[in-house]
């Protein structure tokens, strides 16, 4: 019962959303009045396998190398809650047992996480020494573009070079989807991405990514109430400093009363059965490819256009789609969200392609989006460094 109530005093405190961070000084007092730790305080070295023939930095400029932005990702593990209270289920009152069991759990996450982020550099570190990434240089050594900051438990936060940051989230995840905690059940996450400058305020951008992770976790609930859903959300900041996720997203609502964004997105939909298709990382992905490939054929005017059409609202989107002659945009990721498309289309049932679908994953709320808003915003800061998953 105590330990009950100490978590929901726990729930409490963290549902104020209290930031993590404290500033310390403000860059202008006296050297000798900043802020010096005792000498009995020491951090924790952060427990990180760092492939041969690379090294880890705290230079942002390092970090991002020829990027010009950076990508602070944070992830959080789903309904850990409900694991505790089923530990404190199966021990009935064994205090010795409870305890032993909690401490076992709690070591076996810290691996089970820490091993997704060491696999995801793994990839990541083949995937760049396979295409000759133009990595920065110290000490005889290239630096790694991605540095974790926080690995507390089911809590990570990592930093990366910004086109490279939505696809390590990703790929965390899917690691950590085949890992198998101490109960025998898989883990689902949820991430929060945000591309800042690099001169950008760490602790605003750190902010922003744990209402992104928990704006992801509501989306995800609302398609399985077990939380079995691994999301993800982010946000490109292009030099506005603004405050919460809400304020940020009324700028993206249509003339016409849409929505130009589709995310949060599903990276991998666990027990979910119904959800829309095009609210999946693999469409969207889909999508950005096509782009990436297309760019020639698609200029920057063009680009821009289509950027102000989405948000003018569906008719000034087909007309610029029409006098932009991007119709072919409408082919991209047909397939992810409809996999019998061909067989439709033979049968002359071919569904309609349009660039706004009608969202229903809040049948009270259905709400038009834009398929291609999202792809076409970040056209300059996606690296697909991932294999390519048939």
């Amino acid at each position: 019962e105590n330990l009950s109530a100490l978590s929901a005093a726990l729930e409490e405190k963290m549902a104020r959303r209290q930031a993590s961070f404290r500033r310390i000084s403000f860059g202008v007092e006296h050297p000798q009045q900043r802020f010096r730790p005792s000498r009995d305080y020491q951090i924790p070295p952060l427990s990180v396998q760092v492939p041969q023939g690379w090294t880890l930095t705290t230079d942002g400029e390092q970090l991002a190398g020829e990027d010009n932005y950076l990508a602070v990702v944070h992830l959080d593990g789903n309904a850990m809650g409900k694991r505790v209270q089923a530990i404190y289920q199966e021990c009935q009152g064994d205090w010795d047992k409870c305890v032993n069991t909690l401490q076992d759990f709690s070591r076996a996450i810290n691996r089970d996480f820490a091993a997704a982020y060491d696999a995801m550099t793994a990839d990541l570190v083949q995937a760049l020494e396979r295409t000759g990434y133009p990595a920065a240089k110290a000490g005889g050594k290239k630096v790694l573009p991605v540095r974790k900051v926080v690995g507390a438990g089911d809590d990570v936060c990592f930093i990366a070079a910004g086109s490279l940051g939505l696809e390590c989230a990703v790929r965390f995840l899917e690691h950590l989807a085949r890992q198998k905690g101490l109960d025998g059940n898989g883990y689902a996450a949820c991430a929060g991405v945000v591309l800042i400058h690099k001169k950008y305020p760490f602790r605003q951008a750190y902010d922003l990514s744990e209402e992104l992770c928990s704006n992801a976790k509501k989306f995800g609930a609302a398609l399985d109430p077990d939380s079995s859903v691994s999301a993800l959300d982010w946000h490109i900041e292009f030099g506005q400093l603004k405050g919460a996720l809400s304020q940020i997203r009324a700028d993206y609502r249509t003339e016409d009363g849409g929505r130009m964004e589709l995310r949060p997105l599903v990276v991998l939909p666990g027990r979910a059965k119904d959800y829309p298709l095009e609210r999946s990382y693999g469409f969207f992905r889909e999508v950005s490819r096509y782009l990436a490939q297309e760019r020639q054929a698609l200029p920057r005017s063009k680009v821009k256009q289509l950027r102000t059409a989405f948000r003018q609202g569906e008719l000034e989107t087909r007309l610029a789609l029409r006098q932009t002659e991007a119709g072919e945009l409408l082919w991209a990721g047909v397939e992810r969200r409809f996999p019998d498309y061909t067989r439709r289309a033979l049968a002359g049932e071919a569904p309609a392609r349009d660039a706004f679908v009608t969202d229903n994953s809040d049948p009270e709320k259905p709400v038009r989006r834009c398929l291609y808003f999202d792809a076409i915003e970040l056209i300059d800061h996606m690296t697909f460094w991932r294999e390519e998953e048939r």
